[in-house]
């Protein structure tokens, strides 16, 4: 499929995942839950530039923001299945010089990783976070740091990136709203999820994340 078409099918795959995931009134107030919803939301607007700025023709940008919807759903994920008590604790702080330095340790994405590989988080989960990483962060650190794929690939193969990018953000997009109705206490409404993505598959990697 083509990047034009594809994004006109990820703005729907998004509208109804938001349909599926709906309104969330009962998440708890515990630091955990707001914490990991916070990342879920910070994920969902990395997504909804990703989008955007892949609209506007801004490809190498768009994909610098695919690594950081991964981290934020990394981050989310953390939080929910694998970090301690304290650390999400300085999450949850206000924002000060402080709270600030403390949360400079909470370690990088591949510590989170680490972390979340010896958690309790679900087996296909631990697979999808594994694998895009495996997959992608050669190619997304170069983006970051201004390395010979953003500034070398005027050829055809640039297109292919958008694209393979763009879908890779939508199967990101999915696991953020299965983790979703988790923190909202809603997990029946993985069903609907579900079946969004059953009718999604042309916008969603091949073997799609979180499934």
């Amino acid at each position: 499929m083509d990047l034009v078409p594809l994004l006109e099918r990820s703005d729907a795959l998004h509208a109804a995942l938001a349909q599926a995931v709906g309104v969330l009134n009962d998440i708890l107030r515990a630091e955990r839950a707001t914490v990991t919803m916070d990342a879920l939301l910070l994920s969902s607007q990395h997504a909804a530039a990703l989008r955007l700025t892949l609209a506007a023709g801004l490809g190498a940008s768009a994909i610098g923001l695919l690594r950081m919807q991964y981290e934020a759903v990394l981050r989310a994920v953390w939080a929910l299945f694998a970090a301690d008590a304290s650390d999400v604790a300085a999450l949850a702080a206000p924002l000060t010089t402080g709270t600030l330095k403390a949360a400079k340790s909470l370690g990088l994405a591949a510590e989170l990783l680490t972390a979340i590989e010896k958690s309790q988080a679900p087996e296909d989960l631990k697979r999808s976070l594994r694998e895009f990483r495996a997959s992608s962060w050669d190619v997304l650190n170069s983006y970051i740091h201004a390395g010979i794929h953003p500034l070398r690939r005027a050829d055809g193969n640039a297109v292919h990136e958008l694209v393979v990018a763009l879908k890779m953000s939508n199967g990101l997009a999915a696991i953020t709203s299965a983790l979703m109705v988790i923190v909202g206490q809603r997990p029946k409404r993985q069903v609907d999820i579900n079946v969004v993505s059953t009718n999604s598959t042309d916008c969603l990697p091949q073997r799609h994340f979180g499934t």
